[in-house]
């Protein structure tokens, strides 16, 4: 094998078990692709997958299953509420400015978004913790790839760094590109959709 297909091959990593915890298995994928990592995970290391920001561990199978969009980030998937971990998404009725400072409608166009991404694709959805609303916050695969980095690379929602700062690579990709949300980036910049929130008192907030 020579040095550019070795350079092909995804790299595993097994990340140690700590006490009587399972290994959490990690498929790297190739140095071309922007989507860092995918996990390859057996069922029963599943609920040990590291979790930053939460309020209630949790140890649970995955939720697998085709996906009801409830807002651009939050699912319902085989009839569990899911919150994406690491990932918020411009709310419900929030615009953002265009390219001419123009309010572009980029929360309803966020939840479009995520309701065409996973239209009839079965989700594999790897629970971390439940929220103070009962809610499941974890992590999606959607055919392979993590939910979360597609909406966030994709301008629709923005890494959530209160949380976890996994997610600040695809959100700086997405304004460079000026993608989703972030059409008038640099000269307008959107309000984070927790400020929104926050501002938006006459709706109810779920985080």
């Amino acid at each position: 094998m020579n040095t550019a297909q070795k350079s092909r091959l995804p790299m595993i990593l097994a990340l140690p078990a700590q006490k009587s915890r399972l290994p959490v298995i990690l498929a790297l994928p190739a140095q071309k692709s922007r989507m860092p990592m995918i996990w390859i995970l057996p069922v029963l290391a599943l609920s040990f997958f590291p979790a930053t920001g939460a309020s209630e561990p949790q140890t649970s199978f995955p939720i697998v299953g085709t996906a009801t969009v409830l807002d651009g980030d939050t699912l319902l998937v085989n009839g569990q509420k899911i919150r994406l971990h690491g990932v918020d998404a411009w709310e419900h009725g929030q615009t953002c400015p265009d390219e001419a400072g123009k309010p572009l409608p980029c929360g309803d166009m966020a939840t479009s978004f995520l309701k065409k991404m996973v239209a009839g694709v079965p989700l594999y959805c790897l629970p971390l913790l439940r929220d103070k609303y009962r809610r499941h916050v974890g992590h999606c695969l959607l055919l392979g790839r993590d939910l979360g980095w597609i909406l966030v690379e994709q301008g629709w929602g923005v890494a959530y760094t209160r949380y976890d700062d996994y997610y600040r690579q695809p959100e700086l990709q997405a304004k460079n590109q000026h993608l989703g949300g972030w059409q008038g980036f640099p000269r307008y910049e959107p309000i984070p959709p927790e400020k929104w929130r926050i501002a938006d008192r006459s709706k109810p907030s779920l985080r």
